[in-house]
């Protein structure tokens, strides 16, 4: 199913909640897997926004790691966890909007 991602920080920080409706949201399929992790030593949940047309590209936007539920609902729902950039890693939030068109 596609899905519209919304990143709610920018390196851990939150995003203003009103920014969210004008930024453009990411557009991909939402795949979800346990992995083991050489740097954590240990399995981890991990969401990845993959794009629409080839499952095999490149993750649309950073892995979201240790993933928790937060909020599910019949528009859409919140996962949080930690994302990696540039060998540094911080907290981050997806909103998550099911693309029915």
């Amino acid at each position: 199913m596609k899905a519209r991602v919304i990143r709610t920080h920018r390196a851990g920080i939150p995003v203003d909640r009103r920014e969210w409706d004008r930024v453009e949201p990411a557009l991909g399929q939402i795949v979800v897997s346990l992995q083991v992790l050489d740097g954590l030593k240990r399995a981890s949940r991990v969401a990845t926004l993959r794009p629409t047309e080839r499952s095999t590209s490149p993750p649309v936007i950073p892995d979201l790691y240790d993933i928790d539920l937060i909020a599910f609902g019949n528009t859409g729902m919140m996962i949080a966890g930690f994302e990696e950039v540039s060998n540094r890693r911080f907290y981050q939030s997806w909103w998550i909007r099911w693309d029915t068109a």
